[in-house]
């Protein structure tokens, strides 16, 4: 039985109240938090001193791409398409693919992401690595994957991290593929999205016809699957939340009547502010992607900013996902999300750090293992240098990364250059 004690530490646990334990101790027992509080340290125990330090719970993003970096890509999506059968169809395609969500997932980690949610991956690659992780041959954050998206021929994504179904009929076998893999969840592609709306003041357009959603989402809740969805405009949100999607992914504004429905089912939107920031306050040349890019990623952020509204005016679990892997996106951003959100959203501080810790978390599903620092819980927590409530950068450096009682000293964290060259002007 290994033990460690981190002594005299500043904890926030990640409640609502984000209680503040000063200058506790805290136990972890193997892969649990075994005790809180100022009791006397178990000599046989590893002790870690904490005096002027923080511990918050390890940060939770639902909304990730693990196979790709965010770095800047003017590729068009034939050309990804191409990458992504290499990938898939190839023994070193895949080689290099493993390498890749690996690499990505353990750069989330060391930047205290302790928990993804992979929502839209190449092929199998994602439950690979989750499997890898949960039988202990690779230490790695906690993650819950969808796999391959379905979508629509021309939709969102297709031929990338997602493969269109044509019919109801192929329904059944996506869904039966996709439980092969032991997916955790199943991920639809209902609209459009920026990059690939040509219309300004139109994005996400309705790529997804009603029936083959509600038919994809009563497929897969009678094999126990919730369902997320790709939103980006208020035609889809209306027809996913009426045929039975769980969780919207990025959002748009709806009404009361569809509010009441999202929440008769303990439905869930996850709002993902950071990947639109870049295209509304860097020049639209130096991005590469045109004035329209810039004008639907205003509109989409409104869309967010009023669903964030109404989910906590019908008591809606509203959740944050920073779509790590997208253009301008790194894995190791989720902090900004939590910063972005403070401005646009309106929230505090301690508002946001609870919403990317223990809400995450119910939305998750994983609320009973993490989300915040209590005795019995997994231990999964960061230790910061300096008070993130005063100032949420303070998350972006932590010292250590705790994951399934698993210590990581001093995190390396391989900063993408060129990423935070343009990112440094917004955040």
């Amino acid at each position: 039985m290994d033990k460690i004690t981190f002594k005299n530490i500043n904890v926030y646990d990640g409640t609502l109240d984000m209680k503040l334990l000063k200058g506790v101790n805290v136990e972890v027992t193997d892969e649990t938090i075994s005790n809180i509080g100022n009791f006397e340290i178990d000599p046989k125990s590893k002790v870690i001193d904490g005096t002027d330090k923080y511990m918050v719970p390890g940060l939770i993003n639902l909304h990730a791409h693990l196979p790709s970096s965010g770095k800047l890509s003017k590729k068009k999506l034939g050309d990804k398409s191409k990458l992504v059968k290499f990938v898939t169809g190839n023994p070193v395609g895949r080689m290099i693919g493993n390498m890749l969500v690996k690499k990505y997932a353990l750069m989330a980690l060391n930047s205290g992401v302790t928990t993804v949610r992979a929502v839209g991956g190449v092929g199998a690659l994602d439950s690979m690595l989750r499997d890898k992780i949960n039988a202990g041959k690779l230490v790695g954050p906690r993650l819950l994957v969808c796999n391959t998206a379905i979508g629509v021929k021309g939709g969102h994504m297709d031929g990338t991290v997602a493969r269109a179904i044509d019919s109801v009929d192929e329904i059944k076998v996506r869904i039966n593929e996709l439980e092969e893999q032991k997916v955790d969840l199943v991920k639809l592609m209902i609209t459009g999205g920026v990059l690939d709306g040509k219309v300004p003041g139109h994005p996400g357009a309705l790529k997804m016809e009603p029936k083959i959603v509600k038919a994809c989402a009563d497929e897969a809740h009678k094999n126990g699957l919730k369902v997320l969805a790709h939103v980006e405009g208020d035609e889809g949100m209306k027809v996913a939340i009426e045929n039975g999607v769980d969780s919207i992914e990025h959002s748009a504004e709806f009404d009361d009547k569809l509010a009441k429905q999202l929440k008769e089912r303990n439905g869930a939107v996850v709002i993902t502010l950071t990947p639109a920031m870049p295209f509304i306050k860097i020049d639209p040349e130096i991005v590469g992607y045109g004035e329209i890019a810039k004008i639907n990623s205003e509109i989409i952020v409104e869309g967010m900013k009023k669903s964030f509204a109404q989910a906590k005016k019908f008591g809606i679990l509203a959740g944050l996902g920073n779509d790590a892997g997208s253009t301008l996106v790194p894995h190791y951003g989720f902090a900004n999300e939590l910063i972005v959100a403070t401005k646009e959203l309106n929230i505090t501080n301690a508002e946001a750090l609870h919403i990317g810790t223990e809400v995450n978390a119910k939305i998750a599903g994983v609320d009973n293992l993490v989300g915040t620092i209590e005795v019995g819980k997994e231990a999964d927590f960061i230790v910061l240098e300096k008070d993130p409530i005063e100032d949420l950068h303070n998350l972006k450096y932590p010292t250590k990364v705790v994951i399934r009682g698993h210590l990581i000293n001093n995190p390396k964290q391989k900063l993408i250059e060129d990423i935070d060259r343009l990112l440094d002007k917004i955040y």
